[in-house]
C-alpha cells in the first residue's frame, strides 16, 4: 500500500543550567530561526523554538540511521551550546517551567508557525496561546515520508490520517503508561495531531521525553508496527470508521479505556515497552 520509507525529526530541548538545574531560554544562545536554520554539519541543523532549542537530524532509511542521526543531533547541539556558555546542556521532557524573565521576549511568546489537522475529527486546528502562563511545551515530531502503491485507491489525505490514527494505537497511548505531562497533552500534545507534508506526514502527538535515547529504539519499533498495521486494508477500514479514543485525567493521572484496542484487534499490553518481561507503566 505504501512504500520507500523514510524518517525524520525535529525534536525540540530544553536548555538547562547543570549548576543551578534551572531552565533558560534558549532565545540568546542559538542563532539560528525557524526562516533561517543554522547548519550543524553533514545535513544537521539547529535553531531557536520560542524558548527551546530545536533541532533537525538528514533523513534516515532505517531504524539504524534514525538512531544514529538522532543521538549524533543531540551531542552536537550539546557541543554548539557548551561552545557559548559551559555551564548549559539539553534536558528530556514534554513541559517544564521558567522564570518569568526568560519569558518577556517577544519570541517566548510565539506559539505554532502552521495550523495542524487532528485524525479525530478531521479539522484544522491552531496552535494554543500560552503567553500567560511560565510553563512552555516540548515535542518530538516525527516526519514519515512515504510512496503511494501506483494501484492504490486510497488519496494521500485519507493514508495520512489513517496513519496518524495508528501513531496514536501503537506510540501515543502506550506512551501514556510510561510519561504523559497533562498539560501539554491538553495543549500541544493530544490524540491525532500531524501536519500534511510534500513527502508523506509530520507526526506531532509524543512529548519530547520520548527524546531520551533509551525511549528511540521502541517508539521506532512501535512506528513500524503502526505503518505494518495499516497495510492491511482490514485494518485502515477499522482505523477509518474508529472512534477517538476517550482519555481523562483524575488527579493527575492519566485514564483511558484500553478496550478500544479489542475494537481494531489488538493487544494494548503488547504494545508497552518490555524489559527483562517486566511492563514498566
Amino acid at each position: 500500500m505504501i512504500k520507500n520509507l523514510t524518517f525524520g525529526s525535529d525534536p525540540e530541548y530544553f536548555v538547562i543550567n547543570e549548576l543551578s538545574k534551572k531552565i533558560v531560554s534558549a532565545i540568546p544562545i542559538i542563532d539560528g530561526t525557524k526562516e533561517e536554520p543554522e547548519s550543524l554539519g553533514d545535513g544537521f541543523f539547529i535553531q531557536r523554538d520560542n524558548v527551546l532549542a530545536e533541532g533537525n537530524i538528514p533523513i534516515a532509511y532505517s531504524k539504524g540511521q534514525f538512531l544514529s542521526h538522532m543521538e549524533e543531533l543531540k551531542t552536537r547541539i550539546i557541543d554548539y551550546i557548551k561552545v557559548k556558555y559551559e555551564v548549559l546542556t539539553v534536558h528530556h521532557a514534554d513541559c517544564l517551567s521558567l522564570d518569568q524573565a526568560f519569558l518577556s521576549h517577544p519570541e517566548a511568546m510565539q506559539f505554532g508557525c502552521s495550523p495542524f489537522i487532528n485524525a479525530w475529527d478531521e479539522q484544522s486546528h491552531k496552535a494554543k496561546d500560552m503567553s500567560d502562563v511560565t510553563y512552555r511545551t516540548a515535542g518530538f515530531h516525527i516526519h514519515l515520508g512515504y510512496e503511494r502503491d501506483k494501484d492504490i485507491i486510497w488519496s494521500k489525505e485519507t493514508l495520512n490520517n489513517v496513519i496518524a490514527k495508528a501513531y496514536d494505537m501503537f506510540v501515543v497511548l502506550p506512551s501514556c503508561m510510561i510519561h504523559v505531562d497533562q498539560r501539554r497533552f491538553e495543549n500541544y500534545g493530544g490524540l491525532g495531531q500531524y501536519r500534511e507534508t510534500s513527502y508523506g506526514l509530520e507526526l506531532r502527538s509524543l512529548g519530547a521525553f520520548f527524546v531520551d535515547e533509551k525511549y528511540l529504539s521502541w517508539v521506532f519499533d512501535q512506528l513500524e508496527k503502526a505503518i505494518e498495521y495499516v497495510q492491511d486494508e482490514e485494518n485502515l477500514y477499522y482505523l477509518m470508521y474508529m472512534e477517538k479514543p476517550v482519555v481523562n485525567f483524575k488527579g493527575g493521572l492519566f485514564t483511558f479505556d484500553s478496550s478500544v484496542y479489542d475494537k481494531i484487534e489488538l493487544s494494548f499490553n503488547n504494545q508497552l515497552i518490555k524489559t527483562n518481561k517486566t511492563i514498566y507503566a
